[in-house]
């Protein structure tokens, strides 16, 4: 029993054949969005292959997929793991196939990542005669951690296939061999939006409330996402001082938005996900909360009755970012906040598998995870939210790439509404409301709408742009004034030269705002697209430092060159 890939699972497959045989790189990373069927590529690989060689995963949901994509392939293989996972398994494909696929006399391993650790002295002439390894979410390995070290435990693999939907770490560190990783190149399939547009994959609606909780204590762990602690600890005296209460805005987002669907609700500790398993319950809605330590076979007997309906909601904690595999689920509701952008993708990412009935996957995203890492992106002629990545490096990234990176987004604050958007536009295309700013002293508070400034901040910030401008002349009587003539010189010169360098960079302001007008947007729209852009407004820039000056006029001048790629 064979299956036929689907055209953009060939496409990536051919990919990695290239980059292995022809190209004779030993290790591919291979990135294609969540629920495209990664592992089914994988074992079309295996099928292929005609020696000894390893699967492996780091939880019994992964394991127990990529042993499923084997059977389809008619694979059969040998599971290392912990004897109850190992009977899961089995059990499950009887039940699935209506025979077992676990072969212990099999030179095809599906092999737990721990397990292969443990029992490496062992296992060693089983892993010796191993000429190739496949690694699923392989975003987590890097040279010096259990993911990469046990790959070392196979001396005489040739070939190397790492597979994730994110290649990206929280930490920020590199998956390349020459920045600390284990991968020799990257093979990269088609995007989640073009997927999507070709029916592969489910839209996706996002309704999202922005959060109130005070982060400013909780601390990013080594892994690179908040401390989950801190992170508790900073909901309850949010929910104590009145300001904000997740667990309710959970089932509220849920009984307005959630259209009676099967979701997964992603919390932040084993005792949340209880507590909102309750309110969901007491809601009138079928719950159940499942954390790292409940047992397989109920965990299994849950998800069941998820997918068939008979359960609404299903409360986790850290089990099911990764590898769970519920085609019919509806939805997500986000619960706790995450830093990670990998945490985020592969959350959003669940309820996109096309089913038969599905118009959509729902995001309930109820503390402004999409606010946090979604972004606007063209495509096809429209603006459009992308939960995913334009592009994937092997470098990693540095702490000044990443605070680079500009989020445009902002939620609508109706709360009939409450869609994402873009943040520059002036009012929620949706429903059409315009949010009227709560302070408006600072460009900052307005969002770069100049024209929401209180008139006395206005007044100010006009006046201070207009002595930028002053002629060299004034500036020299007046530096004589209050600094000698000798000094007064140099100062004039100082000032003479910045006034260059502004009257360059307003060149650019308004050749941009030009391209603006080409568009027919609205100047409101053009003022907060530029400070969204730019992180400045036109008058603010105008104070800067020469040196700020020159940065931004040349950060104008690229985007100018490429919106001109555009016309």
């Amino acid at each position: 029993m064979t299956i036929s890939l689907f055209p953009d699972q060939q496409a990536l497959k051919n990919d990695i054949y290239k980059a292995w045989w022809q190209d004779n790189y030993q290790n591919v990373l291979a990135v294609s969005p969540t629920r495209t069927g990664k592992s089914i590529i994988m074992a079309s690989v295996v099928f292929d292959q005609q020696s000894a060689g390893c699967l492996i995963g780091h939880s019994t949901d992964i394991l127990k997929n990529l042993s499923f994509a084997l059977c389809k392939f008619d694979v059969q293989h040998q599971i290392i793991a912990p004897n109850k996972i190992i009977r899961h398994i089995v059990g499950a494909q009887v039940q699935k196939f209506n025979r077992r696929y676990h072969a212990t006399t099999a030179n095809v391993y599906v092999a737990s990542v721990d397990t292969l650790r443990c029992r490496k002295d062992s296992l060693v002439e089983v892993m010796a005669q191993c000429l190739w390894w496949i690694q699923d979410e392989a975003h987590h390995i890097r040279g010096d951690n259990k993911w990469g070290k046990v790959l070392d435990l196979f001396p005489n693999a040739k070939k190397g296939l790492g597979f994730t939907a994110t290649a990206e770490r929280g930490d920020g560190l590199g998956l390349g061999r020459e920045y600390g990783g284990v991968m020799d190149t990257m093979v990269v399939g088609e995007s989640q939006l073009e997927l999507i547009d070709k029916g592969r994959l489910c839209p996706y609606k996002i309704y999202a409330k922005e959060s109130k909780i005070d982060l400013s204590q909780v601390t990013i762990n080594p892994g690179g996402d908040f401390n989950a602690q801190k992170l508790e600890e900073a909901y309850h005296d949010a929910a104590a001082k009145g300001r904000a209460e997740i667990i309710g805005d959970a089932v509220n987002h849920y009984k307005k938005w959630g259209a009676n669907g099967r979701m997964l609700a992603f919390t932040v500790s084993v005792k949340s996900a209880e507590e909102l398993a309750s309110r969901f319950k007491s809601a009138g809605v079928p719950a159940v909360a499942l954390c790292g330590k409940s047992d397989i076979e109920y965990r299994h007997r849950v998800l069941t009755k998820l997918a068939k309906g008979e359960i609404k909601i299903v409360t986790s904690v850290e089990i099911f970012g990764e590898g769970v595999d519920v085609p019919e689920l509806d939805g997500v509701i986000l619960v706790r906040h995450t830093a990670s952008f990998t945490v985020f993708n592969q959350q959003c990412g669940r309820p996109l598998t096309v089913s038969p009935g599905k118009k959509q996957g729902l995001i309930l995203d109820c503390v402004g995870n999409v606010k946090r890492h979604a972004f606007t992106e063209e495509f096809k002629g429209k603006s459009v939210i992308n939960i995913s990545r334009p592009f994937w490096t092997l470098a990693g990234k540095t702490k000044k790439a990443k605070a680079e990176r500009k989020i445009l987004i902002t939620e609508c604050d109706n709360p009939a509404c409450l869609q994402p958007y873009e943040r520059f536009l002036p009012r929620c295309p949706w429903c059409g409301n315009r949010p009227e700013p709560i302070e408006r002293a600072t460009p900052q508070q307005v969002d770069g709408d100049l024209s929401l400034l209180e008139p006395s901040s206005l007044k100010k910030l006009t006046a201070t742009a207009q002595k930028a401008h002053r002629s060299r002349d004034d500036i020299f009587t007046w530096a004589s004034v209050q600094h000698g003539v000798n000094l007064a010189a140099h100062i004039a010169d100082k000032h003479e030269k910045k006034r260059q360098y502004l009257n360059e960079l307003n060149d650019s302001i308004c050749l941009w705002a030009g391209y603006q007008r080409y568009l027919k947007r609205e100047d409101v729209e053009s003022y907060k697209r530029f400070y969204a852009e730019f992180g400045t407004d036109a008058l603010t820039a105008q104070s800067l430092p020469s040196k700020d000056i020159q940065e931004l006029n040349e950060s104008i001048q690229r985007r100018i060159t490429e919106l001109g790629k555009q016309i």
